[in-house]
């Protein structure tokens, strides 16, 4: 499963499980933001791109629209230094 299809089944799966108060915010995630993957494994949701710093290098960032941006540089205790596009 590639990076994509790993965001998009995330985004899925969090509407289809939401609770009923909960889902406004499951559609906003499915619609919007980008999806924070580590080591092949969905770590979490950002509205937006945030620095680079606050993530672990080769963490990918996968956008709504599709594009992909991996952090680079850096080390675990620090953050990485960089987004770097991919797609």
């Amino acid at each position: 499963m590639n990076y994509q299809q790993m965001a998009s089944h995330w985004r899925e799966h969090q509407a289809a499980n939401a609770s009923a108060e909960q889902r406004q915010h499951a559609e906003t995630r499915r619609r919007s933001g980008i999806v924070m993957i580590w080591h092949n494994s969905v770590r979490g949701w950002n509205q937006e791109l945030r620095e680079a710093s606050r993530v672990r290098p080769n963490t990918v960032a996968v956008a709504h629209d599709g594009s992909i941006h991996v952090a680079k540089g850096g080390n675990d205790w620090d953050g990485a230094r960089r987004w770097v596009s991919v797609l």
